[in-house]
């Protein structure tokens, strides 16, 4: 399978290692999977507060 279509696959594992603790992962896609870090933690914030992150609609 060529990288192009692993990005989506990578940024979840990323997500995920990210929220175990992981500090740093190897990635080709380094805006995709942040990206996927930072909504994972807003969700995990949301669902923790019950508060969307910038006031936003739930």
């Amino acid at each position: 399978q060529p990288a192009r279509e692993r990005d989506a696959a990578t940024a979840a594992v990323t997500a995920l290692a990210a929220r175990a603790g992981a500090w740093a992962v190897r990635v080709h896609e380094v805006r995709a999977s942040a990206d996927a870090v930072r909504v994972a933690r807003a969700l995990e914030a949301y669902g923790e507060s019950g508060t969307v992150p910038g006031g936003g609609w739930a």
